[in-house]
């Protein structure tokens, strides 16, 4: 008789890492045994952050305005500058320099936080458990797309805000 075959257990599992609107996304292998720590989680998380760009600091995000008010504001024409052409054009590559003061483009891992929703099932109403220690990562069972918040520093809020869509 053929031995019973074992279920097939995916050892890939996807995880999300947010902060405001921001979302960065993980295949992780937690079947490895330094897969599943919070070093390794927070060390991801920076090399992603880094790599894209940086940090942004403020939630820039416009607030949308209803199209359908009417006002006298609503039809006055915006005026559009336009360009000039610029000779001494300097391009500084210096991943140091910061141009805009609300973007960190350079984030450690040591600056970084991490944190899971008390409820699994509803992680937008941003009560989070801050994770301090691998004992605590590695009690835990994840499913794909399990949710994870991240703070910047040691006064950043976990926040998380659901993206909004409108058809």
């Amino acid at each position: 008789m053929p031995p019973k075959s074992k279920p097939i257990i995916a050892s890939i599992t996807i995880l999300k890492f947010k902060r405001g609107r921001a979302t960065y996304v993980f295949p992780i292998d937690l079947q490895q045994s330094k897969a599943q720590t919070l070093e390794n989680f927070k060390s991801l998380l920076s090399k992603a952050i880094n790599a894209s760009g940086g940090l942004s600091i403020v939630d820039d995000e416009p607030i949308p305005v209803d199209e359908d008010e009417d006002d006298e504001e609503a039809n006055i024409p915006i005026p559009i500058p336009k360009p000039e052409y610029m000779e001494d054009i300097d391009i500084d590559t210096d991943d140091n320099s910061n141009s805009n003061p609300n973007i960190i483009k350079k984030v450690e891992s040591s600056q970084l936080r991490l944190a899971i929703p008390k409820d699994k099932s509803s992680p937008y109403e941003n009560e989070w458990i801050e994770l301090l220690d691998d004992t605590t990562l590695s009690s835990i069972i994840f499913n794909d797309y399990d949710i994870l918040a991240f703070a910047y520093g040691n006064d950043d809020p976990f926040d998380v805000i659901e993206a909004a869509f409108e058809e």
